[in-house]
């Protein structure tokens, strides 16, 4: 009789959390909640129809589109719905959080314990860096990837060849390479299962991590490219910044997140009290080894341990909740539900409340729109370029105007800008963006360009320029009209 409530039990329980994930993400994105960076870049570029060559400034040998899966299926559900940009937002943010949020049940023996390992590691950590998983961004499917085969390595090592668990991972990294474009950083938990001396793993996943590369970069159509300009992306993303604010937030270095060290120390110490400690086995814990490892790396850059080792360590914490969890309920008992009816509660909780207003910041975010008549006739003419030395600038423009007729010399990343415009932004940062810096680009606008400043003490001291603001602290400057005419006179 209790055998046969078994399959019932965890079938409520997996329906449970998954309505609580559920009614979380749709309770962040009913605050009206919209990422502000990349998310917004990947809808408008679906929306718009467009090559990155036709919307940004390139440097001639960077030809690929970097998230190809992912611009696919948005554009696939553009062309099905003719939504706006906004939808397509929300759609990425809930897709990818639901996915990452869901991931983990099938493969734990008491699920009911992942949302408690998921809060208890929430608490802990930084309170920005949770919230990654609603950025709404393409490598929140790279880190679901991650998730996964932290979970599943052990089924690697055993003597018979796992042809399904090999199958599952060539797919997801497949498609994690052609929606996210950064295979080469698997390497990774390559390397903590190298240092675990897990060989056997190490073997099958070299072969599912080339096969899963090839696929996933054949997808793409140009797969030698697009495998050879990530490498190059990734190599000249630190090498054409000498300083560390040059670089973008999340490619900068971190603190080391004293608090959540301490969250693991406590886990240790449980794991003491209870009689389960044994350092041989913990260092030969891949999975451990990756969270120290993206931890350690993270003082170089952030990511590492934000998208990498974090990504670990809510795997090793919900393995350490599920087998304390899997001898203490049994697996028909009601408890179950309990336990996962609490932890659901606690999730939507601590990830819906709009703590310090995270997600209701962009509710009076201000753009650009050519939609005004008189913001258009300040925005860039057709064929004209917009020059500024801030992202925000890009990301907010081009959200708000994806049919815009225009281009953008910074974008998204600074590595893809051509080489003499790098070395203009780079002016620009060295000297804390003194306006004198931004000259080169002054003298080299037509009647067509703009250049928008961000700047909180009036227009920018450029008197070559005419200005405009519409938006606090963002100033759109051109060509003085009288100078245009003359530029035109004299073409004729």
């Amino acid at each position: 009789m209790q055998e046969s409530r078994t399959p019932i039990a965890r079938s409520l329980v997996v329906t449970i959390l998954f309505c609580a994930v559920l009614l979380t993400c749709l309770k962040i994105v009913s605050y009206g909640y919209l990422p502000a960076d990349d998310a917004l870049r990947h809808a408008a570029k679906a929306v718009s129809g467009k090559s990155w060559q036709e919307i940004i400034v390139m440097r001639p040998e960077m030809r690929t589109d970097r998230h190809h899966g992912w611009h696919a299926f948005l554009t696939a559900i553009y062309r099905l719905t003719d939504c706006e940009p906004e939808t397509l937002v929300v759609v990425a943010v809930v897709v990818l959080a639901l996915v990452f949020l869901v991931a983990p049940i099938p493969w734990l023996a008491r699920p009911e314990v992942w949302p408690l390992a998921f809060v208890y590691a929430g608490i802990a950590a930084s309170p920005p860096v949770m919230g990654r998983i609603f950025l709404g961004r393409p490598f929140i499917f790279t880190m679901t990837v991650l998730l996964t085969l932290c979970l599943l390595w052990p089924r690697l090592r055993g003597p018979r060849l796992p042809l399904g668990t090999l199958s599952l991972l060539v797919g997801l990294v497949s498609v994690s390479t052609w929606v996210n474009g950064v295979p080469h950083l698997y390497v990774l938990p390559l390397l903590a299962f190298a240092l675990a001396r897990e060989w056997t793993v190490v073997r099958r996943f070299t072969i599912v991590l080339a096969l899963g590369s090839i696929v996933g970069a054949s997808l793409t159509g140009s797969p030698v490219r697009f495998i050879w300009e990530g490498l190059l992306l990734s190599s000249r993303a630190f090498a054409d910044s000498p300083l560390q604010n040059m670089l973008v937030v999340e490619f900068q270095a971190f603190g080391g997140d004293a608090s959540f060290l301490l969250a693991i120390l406590v886990v240790l110490l449980w794991r003491r009290v209870r009689g389960d400690w044994n350092s041989a086995d913990l260092f030969r814990d891949p999975v451990f080894l990756l969270m120290c490892l993206g931890w350690a790396l993270g003082f170089s850059v952030m990511r590492f341990w934000t998208d990498w080792g974090l990504v670990a360590a809510l795997v090793w914490l919900a393995r350490e909740f599920d087998q304390v969890a899997e001898r203490r309920l049994s697996a028909a008992t009601n408890l179950r539900l309990v336990v996962a009816l609490a932890g659901g509660l606690l999730l939507y909780l601590n990830l819906s409340s709009d703590l310090q207003g995270r997600w209701t910041k962009s509710l009076t975010k201000e753009y650009l729109s050519q939609a005004d008549p008189v913001q258009k006739e300040w925005l860039p003419d057709p064929g004209g370029i917009v020059y500024s030395d801030a992202t925000q600038v890009f990301y907010d423009t081009f959200y708000r105007n994806p049919d815009g007729q225009w281009r953008y010399v910074m974008a998204f990343e600074p590595t893809l800008m051509p080489e003499d415009d790098l070395k203009i932004l780079r002016r620009i940062q060295w000297s804390s963006s003194a306006f004198s810096a931004f000259l080169p680009w002054v003298e080299k606008m037509k009647p067509a360009d703009r250049l928008i400043v961000l700047n909180n003490g009036g227009p920018p001291r450029l008197s070559q320029l005419e200005w405009a603001s519409f938006i606090p602290d963002v100033w759109v400057g051109r060509l003085p009209r009288s100078r245009q005419l003359t530029d035109q006179s004299s073409k004729r």
